[in-house]
């Protein structure tokens, strides 16, 4: 039959066609998957390395308090040691008390660079902590947009695998009516179902030509109309262009002048003054 035969041939154009488009869209698949994993494999380092950056931040803030408090205590040291005798105000303090207080402002000195290292440590590990948050949200943008590109080219690659299903079952079901012709001898069963399913598609195509043919006369009808209302429109507009615009330009005309003649009596009112 010809018509068997060329719907076998543009169903097998179709069928290679979908291979093509399965091939052309599994390259991307493949390449978005491992975009997908590479970032992410990125995000978890970023999130270990904001984690290990947070927890450095507690015990560092607690070295420098605890730097400060000794500084403060040495700082009330001194000042108790510097004070005078209670017993002899007046009498100046010993040898010992000025070594004491030597020995202690050493002390004290030394506790400030230790806390001023100590808070330097906090600011720089305060500084790693917001560069792993900025580095871990970085990752994460770029895990969300690689995951969309991942569910794009899935969703490109399921439409192509699903084409290609279709067209082998369209394939399989021309050769399986071009068998049942071509059986010697027939096996009447057989083609019996294939003019069944022939019939079927028949009365398909007829119904989906049928309703195509009346959307086209509903869309021409719906043209009609609009282009009636288009002439229409354009009609009045034609006829407030040359009539009724006019009118109003003159109209508008009239009451301006009246308007300037009011003004003028107005002023010349009010310069005259009011009559006796």
């Amino acid at each position: 039959m010809p018509q068997l035969s060329q719907e076998t041939a543009r169903w097998r154009a179709e069928l290679q066609a979908a291979e093509a488009a399965v091939s052309a869209r599994s390259g991307p698949l493949q390449a978005a998957q491992q975009t997908a994993a590479s970032a992410l494999s990125q995000l978890n380092a970023a999130q270990a390395r904001l984690a290990e950056a947070q927890a450095r931040i507690a015990p560092l803030e607690a070295e420098a308090a605890s730097a400060d408090a000794h500084v403060a205590d040495l700082e009330q040291e001194i000042l108790d040691a510097s004070e005078p005798d209670q017993e002899f105000p007046g009498r100046p303090g010993g040898a010992g008390q000025r070594q004491r207080i030597a020995a202690l402002k050493r002390q004290l000195a030394q506790a400030k660079a230790a806390a001023a290292a100590a808070h330097a440590t906090l600011d720089s590990g305060r500084a790693a902590l917001a560069q792993a948050g900025a580095e871990a949200q970085a990752a994460q943008v770029r895990m969300l947009s690689a995951n969309a590109e991942l569910q794009a080219a899935q969703t490109a690659f399921e439409e192509a695998r699903q084409r290609l299903q279709q067209m082998q079952a369209e394939l399989a079901r021309i050769d399986r009516w071009n068998g049942a012709i071509a059986a010697d001898p027939l096996d009447r069963p057989a083609l019996e179902r294939s003019a069944d399913e022939l019939a079927a598609q028949a009365a398909a195509l007829e119904e989906s030509c049928e309703w195509a043919r009346v959307q086209f006369e509903i869309e021409q009808e719906t043209l009609a109309a609009l282009t009636a209302r288009g002439d229409e429109l354009a009609g009045r507009i034609d006829r407030i262009g040359l009539t009724e615009l006019p009118a109003a330009q003159a109209r508008l005309r009239e009451l301006e002048l009246s308007l300037g003649t009011l003004e003028e009596e107005i002023r010349t009112t009010l310069q005259e003054g009011p009559t006796p």
